[in-house]
Order: C-alpha cells, then sequence, then structure tokens
C-alpha cells in the first residue's frame, strides 16, 4: 500500500500542473472570441457601406456613409488593439 501512495503523489502533481495550464489558455482563447466576431461584424460593416455607394447618393448621404466608415475603422483599431 506504500508503494502505490508513493506512486500516485508525483504521478497526480503534472496531471493537476497540466490541466491548470490548459483551463489558463482555454480562457485566454475563450475572451478573444467575442473579440474576434466583433472585428469580423467591423469588417462586414464596412465593406457593405463601402459597395454602397452609387452615384445617384445625395451628397449628404455620402457624408454620412463616408463618416461611418471612418467611424468603424477606429473601431476595429479598438478592438485589435483591446486584443493585445
Amino acid at each position: 500500500m506504500q508503494l502505490a501512495s508513493r506512486i500516485s503523489r508525483p504521478t497526480w502533481t503534472p496531471v493537476l500542473l497540466a490541466l491548470i495550464i490548459a483551463f489558463g489558455a482555454g480562457t485566454a482563447v475563450a475572451a478573444d472570441s467575442p473579440l474576434d466576431e466583433a472585428n469580423a461584424l467591423v469588417q462586414k460593416a464596412t465593406a457593405l457601406l463601402k459597395s454602397a455607394e452609387s452615384k445617384s447618393e445625395s451628397p449628404e448621404a455620402a457624408a454620412h456613409r463616408k463618416k461611418a466608415v471612418e467611424l468603424l475603422t477606429r473601431a476595429q483599431s479598438e478592438i485589435l488593439k483591446a486584443k493585445q
């Protein structure tokens, strides 16, 4: 019985340590998931706004669309900074 208890303690220490490290890494990756999703949505919105440009667009509408693209570009920059 003493031999079994001596073997199990050293065996559990690296296993426990590996589980703790894996959990920490999984938490870090999961935290980036919403930021990655937000970044993808901002990219999609920017592309849609850029493709919505038309010759019949009023100057006021064009100005608002361009401003929206600028703000989304800034938002994307902030998302990338948040991921660091």
